[in-house]
This record gives structure tokens, sequence and C-alpha cells, in this order.
């Protein structure tokens, strides 16, 4: 089991749909990195041009809170497929799978202290401890969780603070910390932009926690737990939106369904922007607290319409699926990358540019990590993060060379629409 065989073909929709994530991810990483922590989910900072307001426009609106429920949902369709190869081999999952989700902490941890701020690693990773005991349960239950926490609690959250807003419920004021945290634009451009590793790595940690949990802020209000809990409610729904999805067979049929994502995918858009109008016209301050619901409803519908054109497209598999193999790795390529030019220890560019700049510089280092991922698995199964994470997994180094697995068996068929892409002369 060490040395794993190819059990099941790869489908290259979801490596498509993966790849168009990371780059919404990068696209929107880039900016955030030069940003003030807690602010990267409603305004990147050092906007000063014309060019960098439509830059951060268009970034905030098409991919901001938009992408990571897509890796969210793919995670639980690979969290099922891995569950499911293990099982086949007769070898229980469970060490396998907490060692798989225990190294994703690992490297959350060491990303967010040594690298950025904004790791989502580690919060996949415990939430993927949390998703565990209720995979196993009936087909209802599962339903009756990912609609609940998808769209019954940020329901519940928006009604909560337009209640607020009209002074019908009070705010709650549940701990004053007196707490102070240094995250003002000024000291921000001295620590990032010319500390040294050290003290930029203590500000790391400060804004991880003061991002991820309301612990460090200075006053504590039940909006603000509210506000955390739905935001991991969603992760936690699009877990089990993508492994109900995966339980049921539903990602290898695609052939079957495709009027139905088509529908599906207009009624996600609608309800998007339905919930927008609303709030505009009724009152536009709730905006921010329905956020996370209008988010998962464009999130839905992008894995709609990518669903549907990396099935049928082949050039959005080139432009798309190489990446999609070696997310992982694109993924603490391009962190690693761009706080290196923006911090101290670097370039120490942090402040020096803004949106304008950074959004064709993320589009020029996507396609270089296009071309590397092309070339690469070439010669190789998975890229070098992925093996990394595979082989500590397995606990045992696992075998890279792409001429030790049958090509054909990198991508399955599908079926009336194009003929099998072969690993070794397409990717």
């Amino acid at each position: 089991m060490a040395q794993t065989r190819p059990s099941q073909a790869r489908l290259a929709y979801l490596d498509t749909l993966r790849g168009f994530a990371m780059l919404g991810i990068m696209f929107i990483n880039f900016p955030s990195i030069n940003t003030v922590a807690g602010d990267e989910a409603i305004a990147y900072s050092f906007v000063n041009s014309q060019a960098d307001k439509v830059v951060a426009f268009l970034s905030m609106n098409l991919f901001n809170g938009k992408v990571y429920p897509i890796f969210a949902f793919l995670f639980g369709i690979g969290l099922f497929i891995f569950i499911s190869n293990i099982k086949k081999s007769g070898i229980n999952s469970g060490v396998y799978l907490v060692r798989r989700l225990f190294f994703l902490i690992v490297f959350g941890l060491l990303h967010a202290c040594f690298v950025w701020w904004g790791d989502i690693l580690m919060v996949y990773g415990i939430l993927g401890f949390v998703a565990l005991p209720f995979l196993n349960k009936p087909r209802w239950f599962l339903i009756s969780a990912l609609l609940g926490l998808l769209f019954f609690i940020p329901s519940f959250f928006i009604a909560y603070s337009s209640l607020q807003l009209q002074g019908v419920i009070p705010t709650f004021l549940i701990w004053d910390t007196g707490y102070q945290h240094l995250n003002g634009l000024d000291y921000l451009t001295s620590v990032y932009g010319s500390g040294t590793f050290a003290e930029i790595s203590v500000q790391r940690i400060r804004d991880y926690i003061y991002v991820f949990t309301p612990f460090l802020y200075e006053k504590i209000y039940l909006k603000d737990i509210f506000s955390f809990g739905v935001y991991y409610c969603q992760i936690l729904g699009m877990f089990f939106l993508g492994y109900f999805t995966a339980m049921h067979g539903l990602h290898k049929k695609i052939d079957l369904f495709q009027e139905k994502i088509k529908g599906y995918g207009l009624v996600f858009l609608s309800s998007a922007f339905l919930i927008l109008a609303s709030i505009f016209y009724f009152d536009s301050r709730v905006l921010s607290s329905a956020g996370i619901l209008i988010n998962t409803f464009i999130a839905l519908f992008y894995i709609c319409l990518l669903t549907l054109c990396g099935y049928r497209l082949r050039y959005m598999q080139l432009m798309f699926a190489p990446i999609g193999r070696m997310s992982f790795t694109a993924y603490l390529s391009h962190t690693l990358f761009f706080s290196s030019v923006l911090y101290g220890y670097g370039l120490g560019l942090y402040g020096s540019v803004g949106p304008a700049v950074l959004l064709p510089v993320s589009v020029v280092f996507y396609f270089l990590m296009l071309l590397f991922s092309y070339y690469w698995l070439k010669n190789f199964k998975f890229g070098p993060a992925e093996w990394v994470w595979k082989s500590l997994t397995y606990w045992k180094i696992q075998p890279m060379a792409l001429k030790e697995m049958d090509p054909s068996a990198v991508y399955a068929r599908k079926p009336k629409v194009e003929k099998i892409i072969k690993a070794r002369h397409k990717f």
C-alpha cells in the first residue's frame, strides 16, 4: 500500500476546476500579501491610482471569497477518493487519513509562521478532523448538514445582523480584552517592508491569529463570534458537498447530468444577484454579513460552469489542468515567491506597489507555473509538494517517475466527448 498504484483514473475536469481556482487564489493573494491583516476580505491596501481601484474592484467581486470554497468542495471529493482507494486494498483507512490531515496542519503551521499569515491549509486540516465523525452518516444527514451549514446558518446570521442594525436586537459585548493589535498601515509597512525575518515572523503569527480567530480583537462582540462561525461553516459545508458528490459517484457521471448542471448553475447565479439586489433595496449595511452566502452561490456557479467547460473543452484542460494536478506545489510556491518579493528579507517592496502592478505579475507567475507544471508532469506523477505530502502520509518514500505508471490510467475516459488524455504525451 505504501507504493500506491493508480487504482482510479484521474478526471481531467476536476484538475481543470482546481487549476482555475488556483488562478483565482493567485489573483487574490498577491495583493492580499501586500495588505493589512483583517482588511483583505473587504479591501486591498496601497490602492492609489485609478488602475489600482479598477483591479481591486474586479478582484474583490470576481474572486475574493469565491474560490476557496471551490478548493473546499474538491477537498471533500479528494477525501472520499482517498478513503475509497485505501479501503479497496483491505487496509484500515483511519491511520492514513489521520496522518494525511495531521501533516496538512503541519504544512499550514509552517506556512503561516514562515511564509504568510493568510494560510488556509491549517484550517482545512483542522476542519477535516471535525468532518471525520460525520462522513459515515446516512445520506439524509449529509444533505441536512450541508444545507444547514451553507444556507440556513448564513441566512440566520443575515437576519441577526439586520435586526441588530435596526435596533431590534442590542449589541452584545462578550468581553473587552484591552488588547491593541498592531496592524496599522504605517506600522506594518515598517515591519514587513524593512524588518528582519524574525520580526516579520512574529508579526505573521500575530496576524494569523487576528485573521482566523477573534481572540486578538480589542472588543469582542457576539456578531464577531457569529461571523467567524459562518466562515468555518461554509468551508465545512463545501467539504460535505464534495464528499457527498463523490460518495454517490456523481463526479463520474457528468455526461448524464450536463443539462441539470447548466440549470443549477443558472439558479446559483440568479440567487446571488437576487440576494445582492434585495440587500441594496432594503439595507445595504447588511452587505458584509451577506457576503458569505453570496460568495457560496457564486462559488457553486463557478463549479457548475468550470465543470462543463473542463469536461468539454480541450483548451481549458491545457490551460488549467497541469496546475490543477500540482495545486499544492503552486499554492506554496506563489506565496513563497511573493512574500520574498514584498517583505524586508527579500526585495522589500511592501507598500511600494498596488494591485495594478501585482495583478499582471500574478498572471505572468501563473503561466510560468503552468509551463513548469506541464513539463514536470511529463516526467513525474505529481508535484514536489504533493510527493512530500504523499510520502509522509504513507510513511514511506513514494515512486515518482512517470515511467513507473501506465500513462493511460492518468485520466479517465470521457464518453462521447474526447479521447483519453495521456499524461506523458499531453501533460
